[in-house]
């Protein structure tokens, strides 16, 4: 049931964006099926992700900025992310630190002084041009086979490994594109020692990458409240006040006998007479028969449920009304 809700559904879900019959739908299946929590809490990590590297842009961007950080827990979740992402980019930055440069001044230095050695070769050759570019020759080959024996142990000390070169291609990433991070297997190098023979260097044991743990997964808020079984004589209405964080409201309604083999529970608004909500197939706990109802259905008036008790042979019976104020 739940395959058929793609990123781009589950996105527009969290934006607020679907319409209302679409969106209790899918808060319902939150409560009910694991499966479909699970999948929203996926989809809203990589909400969140995509906001914090800046792909987010147009409408999607100011939905993000208008619903979804409304909340006080997702905005702290948007904190967590980002933190978390400047801490993976510090250590990566510590694990593989730039070359030092070559000042100019140092490097006019080191020119000047190649080239009055260059002179000094002539004149011990005795001025022949063949004598001073042959040692000349000899010379180079040893400076350029210790400078690379000195280049290679610098880069062995500051981590092993190939010198790699990035280019970001592209930024905008689109909202429901998933980008594969490949991570290069360590290789061995090979280094000549002083008795010629060439042996493999030990393999670079990778350094572990911190994982990111488990974002908490958002819980709704709940609030009880019982509702004591119908009187003949009447009784008075019970007072329900649902505060604005509150998101579920579960009711208990007392039951004078709990001999039917399931219940059939319907919301009706008092002020329009017409139901607004409804479940079927329910069982009692005892003697009491519970319900969980969005509190968004709920305004600042009088509400009643019907309760009709269904028997094995499928015949239904109504139990009763229990009515309440809902109070802002």
């Amino acid at each position: 049931m739940t395959n058929r809700y793609d990123n781009q559904t589950l996105f527009s879900y969290l934006l607020g964006s679907l319409p209302d019959s679409d969106t209790e739908l899918l808060d319902e299946m939150t409560f009910t099926d694991p499966d479909f929590a699970e999948l929203v809490s996926a989809a809203e990590k990589d909400l969140v992700d995509f906001y914090i590297s800046g792909a987010l842009i147009g409408d999607i961007l100011e939905k993000f900025e208008s619903h979804y950080m409304a909340s006080p827990r997702r905005r702290e979740k948007i904190t967590f992310a980002r933190a978390f992402r400047e801490f993976a980019a510090n250590e990566r930055a510590q694990q593989n630190p730039p070359l030092a440069a070559v000042p100019e001044s140092r490097a006019a230095s080191i020119k000047e002084q190649i080239g009055a050695f260059f002179s000094s070769l002539g004149m011990l050759g005795g001025g022949s041009p063949i004598f001073g570019f042959a040692t000349a020759a000899a010379i180079l080959a040893l400076v350029f086979f210790g400078g690379w024996l000195l280049i290679r142990g610098v880069i062995q000390k500051q981590g092993g490994g190939d010198i790699v070169s990035t280019t970001n291609i592209n930024q905008n990433i689109p909202v429901n594109a998933i980008v594969p991070v490949i991570t290069p297997e360590p290789t061995a190098s090979i280094a000549p020692v002083n008795d010629g023979v060439s042996k493999p260097l030990p393999t670079p044991v990778p350094t572990a990458t911190p994982k990111r743990p488990p974002a908490e997964q958002s819980q709704p808020m709940i609030a009880t409240f019982v509702l004591p079984p119908p009187l003949r004589g009447g009784a008075p209405l019970t007072q329900v006040r649902l505060e604005s964080e509150i998101q579920v409201a579960q009711f208990s309604m007392g039951l004078e006998a709990s001999d039917y083999s399931s219940y059939r529970v319907e919301l009706r608004d008092a002020s329009q007479g017409r139901d607004i909500w409804h479940a079927g197939s329910l069982k009692a706990r005892g003697s009491t028969l519970r319900v969980r109802v969005p509190a968004k259905l709920f305004k600042e008036q009088i509400y009643s449920f019907t309760v009709t008790g269904v028997n094995a042979a499928g015949t239904s019976e109504n139990i009763g009304d229990y009515s309440f104020r809902v109070m802002r």
